[in-house]
Parts: C-alpha cells; sequence; structure tokens
C-alpha cells in the first residue's frame, strides 16, 4: 500500500508529464548525440588543432556574466589540460566596451598578438567586428547561445545551437554548455583530457546554466546534476572560498546556492568596476588568494545592495507619478548602469507593469535594461519605438536600450502605444505562481513528500519548485515578524485536524487575514530544523477567501 505522499507524487509527476520517472529522476552523465551534429564544430576543431601544431596564441573573448565567465574558465582550463602554452582570457568592461564583441576590443586583441579568437556566450551577431578581426589576420571561431541572423558573421565558425541549419537534438544550451561542447569535441583530436575527466569542468557549466536562467530540462538538467556533485568536492580554491563566505551548506549545495549566493557575489564586480576579479577567483589556484577576494567580492555584493536600494527608492517615486500608464519608463542621472536591471525587476513585481529604467548619461545619452512578465515583449517595444532609440534590442522578457535623453518621453509614449495595440487582458496571473496540484486537505504534506521532491532538483526555469494549492484552511495563529513587522506566519488546520506554518516575507496587503478566517492557499515546501525537530512550512505565495483561488 503506498503512503499519501507517494500518491501525491505520483500526480506531480504525471502533472508535469514525466513519463520516464527514472530517467528523469536519475539522469545519466551521456551526451544526447554527436557532438559534431553541432554547426561548424568540425571546422572548430580543426582550426584549433592547428592552432596547437603551430603553437600559436589564442584569446578566450567572454561576456561579463556569469555564463560568459564560467565559459571563458571552461575553455581555459580545456586548453590548458591540451597542452597549449600562449592562452588569455578577455573580458570586456561593462562600462567602457559595452556588451559584446567590439571593434575596439579585437584592436586590443591584435596588439596582444593574437592568431584565434574563440568567443564564447557571444559574437553571434558581431559581423562587423568579425570583418574587422579578418583584416588584420585573426582568426575568429564563435561559440554562442543567443539569437542568430540569417547570415552569419564570416568567422571560421560559428557554433550555436540556435541555428536552425543542424541536427543536434538539445538546443537549450547556456553559453557555457556550447564551450563544454567544444571540449568535448576536441577531445576526440586533443591529447590531454582522457575520457570522463571532463566531468571535472561541470562545476562551471553549472554555475552559468543556473545563472543564466536557461531551461533546466533534458541535458541542461543532466549537466547541472552532475556540476552540483563535482561542486561538492571541487578542489577549485576560488570556488571554495566563495561556498565558504556565502554561508552555504556544502553538502545539500542546490540551484537557489548558486544562483542567489554565488551568482551575486561574482556579478556584483562587473555591475560596480570590471568582471576581471570574478573571472580571477574562479581561475586561481592559491587559497590565500581566493580567500582575498572573496571576501572583496562580499564588500562589493554589499555595495551592490546599497545602490540598488537607493536606485530603487528614487524610481519608486518616478513610478508612482506614471500611474496611468501600462508600461513605466523611468530615468535619472546617476543611477548605475549596472544594476538597474535588479531594479527594474523588483519595479516589475511591485507595480505589476513592463519596466523599462534608465541611466542618464553625461553627453546627452540613456542607457537602460528592460524586464517584463505576461505577454508583454520589452524586445518588441523597443522595435515599435526604433524611430527613437539609437540601438537597443534583447528578448521578450529582459532587453536593453540606448537613446537620446531628449526622446524619452517619446520612447515613453510609443511603448504604451505599442502595449495598447497588443489588447492584452488579465496579464497579473502571469506573477501569481500556479499550482502544480490541488489538494483538498493537508494530509501527505510532510517529510515523505519533501524527500520525494527533492528528487526532482536541480530545480530552475521549466523546472521550478513545485507549488501546491490548498484548500479550505482555518488560519488558528497570525504572527507578525521582522524589525518592521514585514513579514507574516499563519497556522493553518485543515478540517481533519493537520496544521501548518506558512510564512509570506515583504508581505503586501493581499495577505492579511485575520485568525479563524477560512482560506485557500499556494505554498511550496521547505525544511525546517527548530529544537531538534524537523518540520515541513511552507513558502506562501497566494492566500485569498476559500474558493476564491481561481479569481485571486
Amino acid at each position: 500500500m503506498t503512503s499519501k505522499a507517494n500518491d501525491i507524487f505520483d500526480q506531480l509527476l504525471k502533472s508535469r508529464k514525466i513519463n520516464d520517472r527514472d530517467s528523469f529522476l536519475h539522469p545519466k552523465y551521456q551526451s544526447f548525440g554527436d557532438v559534431f551534429l553541432l554547426p561548424d564544430m568540425e571546422k572548430a576543431v580543426k582550426r584549433i588543432k592547428e592552432a596547437s601544431l603551430k603553437k600559436q596564441k589564442i584569446v578566450i573573448y567572454g561576456d561579463y556574466d556569469i555564463d560568459g565567465l564560467s565559459a571563458s574558465c571552461v575553455l581555459y582550463n580545456a586548453f590548458e589540460a591540451f597542452g597549449f602554452k600562449d592562452v588569455e582570457v578577455y573580458i570586456p568592461n561593462r562600462f567602457i566596451e559595452g556588451y559584446g564583441l567590439t571593434i575596439g576590443s579585437v584592436d586590443r586583441i591584435k596588439e596582444m598578438q593574437a592568431d584565434l579568437i574563440v568567443t564564447v556566450d557571444t559574437g553571434s551577431l558581431s559581423h562587423k567586428e568579425v570583418d574587422h578581426a579578418n583584416s588584420l589576420g585573426i582568426d575568429v571561431i564563435i561559440t554562442d547561445h543567443h539569437n542568430v541572423a540569417d547570415q552569419h558573421p564570416k568567422a571560421i565558425a560559428v557554433i550555436n545551437p540556435k541555428r536552425k541549419d543542424h541536427s543536434y537534438p538539445y538546443r537549450d544550451f547556456a553559453g557555457v554548455g556550447v564551450a563544454f561542447k567544444l571540449v568535448q569535441a576536441l577531445m576526440t583530436e586533443l591529447k590531454g583530457l582522457d575520457n570522463g575527466q571532463e566531468k571535472w569542468l561541470l562545476d562551471f557549466v553549472a554555475l552559468g546554466t543556473v545563472c543564466d536562467i536557461v531551461p533546466l530540462s533534458g541535458e541542461n538538467r543532466m549537466l547541472v546534476s552532475y556540476g552540483l556533485k563535482v561542486l561538492k568536492v571541487s578542489k577549485r580554491e576560488g570556488i571554495k572560498a566563495l561556498i565558504a563566505s556565502s554561508g552555504i551548506d556544502l553538502p545539500n549545495i542546490n540551484t537557489f546556492d548558486i544562483g542567489f549566493k554565488i551568482g551575486p557575489r561574482l556579478n556584483a564586480t562587473g555591475r560596480l568596476k570590471t568582471a576581471r576579479l570574478a573571472l580571477d577567483i574562479l581561475l586561481t589556484k592559491d587559497l590565500r588568494s581566493a580567500l582575498d577576494m572573496a571576501e572583496e567580492l562580499n564588500n562589493l555584493n554589499n555595495e551592490r545592495k546599497l545602490i540598488q536600494e537607493k536606485i530603487l527608492k528614487q524610481a519608486e517615486i518616478e513610478a508612482e507619478k506614471q500611474s496611468d500608464l501600462k508600461v513605466l519608463v523611468v530615468s535619472q542621472t546617476g543611477w548605475n548602469h549596472g544594476v538597474i536591471g535588479i531594479v527594474a525587476s523588483k519595479l516589475v513585481e511591485e507595480f505589476k507593469k513592463p519596466t523599462y529604467i534608465l541611466e542618464e548619461m553625461a553627453g546627452g545619452l540613456s542607457k537602460g535594461s528592460a524586464r517584463s512578465y505576461g505577454d508583454f515583449s520589452v524586445g518588441e517595444g523597443i522595435k515599435y519605438a526604433s524611430r527613437v532609440i539609437e540601438k537597443g534590442g534583447g528578448h521578450k522578457l529582459a532587453a536593453g536600450v540606448t537613446l537620446k535623453t531628449d526622446n524619452i518621453p517619446n520612447f515613453r509614449n510609443l511603448v504604451n502605444e505599442y502595449y495598447e495595440t497588443l489588447k492584452l487582458k488579465d496579464q497579473e496571473k502571469y506573477l501569481i505562481k500556479q499550482a502544480d496540484l490541488v489538494l483538498e486537505s493537508l494530509e501527505g504534506i510532510d517529510l515523505e513528500l519533501l524527500n520525494l521532491i527533492s528528487d526532482l532538483e536541480p530545480f530552475g526555469n521549466e523546472n521550478s519548485e513545485p507549488v501546491f494549492e490548498i484548500r479550505s484552511l482555518r488560519i488558528l495563529k497570525k504572527y507578525l515578524m521582522g524589525k518592521d513587522k514585514n513579514h507574516v506566519r499563519y497556522l493553518l488546520q485543515d478540517k481533519k485536524g493537520n496544521r501548518i506554518s506558512a510564512v509570506k516575507f515583504n508581505f503586501d496587503e493581499t495577505f492579511i487575514f485575520d485568525e479563524q478566517d477560512t482560506v485557500d492557499i499556494r505554498i511550496s515546501l521547505l525544511k525546517n530544523e527548530w529544537k531538534d525537530k524537523i518540520l515541513v512550512n511552507g513558502m506562501l505565495y497566494l492566500i485569498v477567501r476559500a474558493k476564491d483561488c481561481e479569481n485571486p
């Protein structure tokens, strides 16, 4: 006879359409296809093998985010293992050079006497920059995962799973995943990494894949699963120092730790200064240096938080003035454009509106980031307003834009005009976590279920923590917590007497109910160890009067 927890878990797998239970819960280390099915892989391997034979200088050109940094580390470590003696990593400065491969950076790489540039996490749209490199006698191999054009840059190879002209069976890699596939291909032609030894690079692969928020399905799920195992026994001094300084419980390290503890620390230096410090800590082999750098990253991350909070308060004031608009466009001088993307996400959550946020810079230009949700694409909004911008682009949920400061009012009008053309309805539902299962009682919400759910890890995009909707619970106790009483915890009981404690941090008025009210809730489950007891608690996402969950 199966337990109630097992019944719930079986229903959960069914609701997520997980048919092959064993392969999903216990993925095996394997490539999902022949790496040479990826476009231009054979050309890239041939050119890198030539560089090895001729002892040529290679420069790895990486983006300044964690995906780009970790991909740079994958290739640097692999090239070192393959015996390359003249390899350097070039990470552009966000504030001076901006995003992607640039003409100026190619010139600087020429001064480094490079024969070959291998990009990671960037380059698919760098047509002019690749042409410039070619004119200087530098070959380019592009490895990337971003959107591609109909015509590719005239590089030796453009390895990008987003290309349509290939038959590799998986396409959702992060940039670091593409770099790892190149390493696997190089192993067939170069000595130095025995079969299986490449798995020691998966700690980097896990960092970049999780922090870039690509789907944790298919091959990515397998790579991150094994990457977490490598992280637990990592010999890298920098990673060990980062884990220690982040207060992570190493035996239980998970994707939350990567995304919300390690990730922000590594990103902080690129947001405020240059990403070089993050690269250095990931590559260092000296423990003392690693500990010093980890402390510096901690300090930078704390500084980033203060800057972020200051900008957020100012941006909230600006947003309040736009209460009649569907899309927020806020701007001000002195807003660090390395931080404002985070602030944009905060504004979306608070005001429930797509948001563009810009730093008004010297010289009459403004540069910023955008975040969205639901059916409104901030990238398409930028296209609609193309006649008043200097440059910009992005995806549905995130984008970047540069325009003349004088054009901000026009830009605001145009993106709101675009919103109105879409005739969107009921968008706020996208901000509320949807339930995997609806339960009529708390029966089976216990440690056994929590342990079963842990087999679904690693959690992330397209494999989020399960959310349960539980109906008709009575509020027995209500506790306001925190210095400012901005957190609330409810003790709830079902009709059979089963109880659970559920908490909401930084609650708003929609989470305010009274003792003895009967409510429906949506929660994910948490393990709470208290006074030698292990309890199952809930993280509260929605609370409404009973029977109102369908129309919150």
